[in-house]
């Protein structure tokens, strides 16, 4: 099964083309946000991915509140946002919350790009990029697409993992966390310094 897994995690890195692995801006060109991004989603999801890796891409840190099918954690969305729809983001730095993933990117290139801008290096059509990341969510086999646990973890801190959207091993753990509903806050390792003066070593992930 572990071998299976790695299988299906390099193809979706390779369908990707490596997006999620390489920063367009760090922290050392562009302060950290005073408070942490959150943001709604789940493994298995295409769109959610989208997001992800942008987030890599721009060095930002956040919070992941994991809602694979069947989570727990599905109801404090939908209480929050009025909708159960994924990926959703959460910045308490402008008080600004929005749900469908091409508006999210848009808006984190716009307040955290300094300049610079996450996505394709080349010009994308959305419906081409959309298709491609399903056949990359459908190489993972439906892997972090329905939670195992149906009642909330009490009094577990959010896990602190260093990784990167498109590290095929950094992505077996985002796996496990949605199918678990586990609350993590993903510290983007595209930015080498910090995640080797954290961890010893860069190494994905951590």
């Amino acid at each position: 099964m572990s071998l299976v897994n790695d299988i299906t995690s390099f193809a979706a890195t390779a369908v990707r083309l490596g997006r999620g692995a390489f920063p367009r801006v760090t922290a050392a060109g562009r302060p950290d946000p005073p408070k942490l991004l959150e943001l709604y989603d789940f493994e298995g999801c295409p769109y959610c991915r989208k997001v992800r890796e942008v987030l890599c891409e721009l060095d930002l840190d956040y919070l992941e509140h994991p809602v694979a099918r069947a989570s727990p954690r599905r109801a404090e969305l939908v209480k929050r946002g009025g909708k159960m729809q994924a990926p959703y983001l959460v910045d308490p730095n402008t008080g600004t919350e929005m749900y469908e993933s091409d508006d999210i990117i848009a808006y984190l290139n716009a307040t955290y790009g300094a300049g610079a801008r996450a996505g394709w290096r080349l010009p994308v059509p959305r419906a081409l990029d959309d298709v491609d990341s399903m056949l990359a969510s459908a190489v993972r086999l439906g892997r972090g697409a329905r939670c195992r646990r149906t009642r909330e973890l009490a009094g577990v801190l959010p896990l602190i993992l260093y990784n990167m959207e498109g590290s095929p091993y950094a992505r077996r753990s985002p796996s496990w966390t949605s199918s678990t509903s586990c609350a993590t806050s993903p510290r983007a390792a595209p930015s080498a310094p910090r995640w080797s003066s954290a961890a010893g070593r860069c190494r994905s992930p951590t």
